[in-house]
């Protein structure tokens, strides 16, 4: 597991700079499994993969 002391709730939103970066990737699927409602910010938007883009404003 990744995320260890971050306490999140369900209703919390999470803005991830860099998202499709080295980090930003790991951390999309640890938020999105614990059903964090995600923002992506992204120099170029279709390197986010499925199912993010439904997922996530951006």
């Amino acid at each position: 597991m990744l995320i260890k002391e971050l306490i999140l709730k369900s209703d919390d939103r999470v803005l991830v700079l860099g998202s499709t970066g080295f980090i930003g990737s790991r951390l999309r699927p640890e938020l999105s499994q614990r059903n964090i409602k995600l923002r992506l910010f992204v120099r170029n938007p279709s390197k986010v993969s499925a199912p993010y883009p439904e997922k996530c404003g951006y």
